[in-house]
């Protein structure tokens, strides 16, 4: 049986995204943590991650 005939529902996002901060393009960008060439001396030594919106059921945070 399909989906439809058991009642389910997808989740609808909508397409739209609020933008909440202004960008000033004169003001100067903060230095990376990590290094561009990093090679690992264990497991684990450094995570990185890069964040920039995550759509939940909430909202985008």
């Amino acid at each position: 049986m399909s989906l439809r005939g058991e009642r389910f529902a997808a989740a609808v996002r909508g397409r739209a995204f609020k933008i909440t901060t202004e960008a000033d393009d004169a003001s100067p960008r903060p230095p990376g943590l990590a290094p561009r060439e990093f090679h690992a001396e264990r497991p684990n030594q450094l995570w990185v991650a890069d964040l920039t919106y995550d759509a939940t059921w909430a909202g985008v945070v």
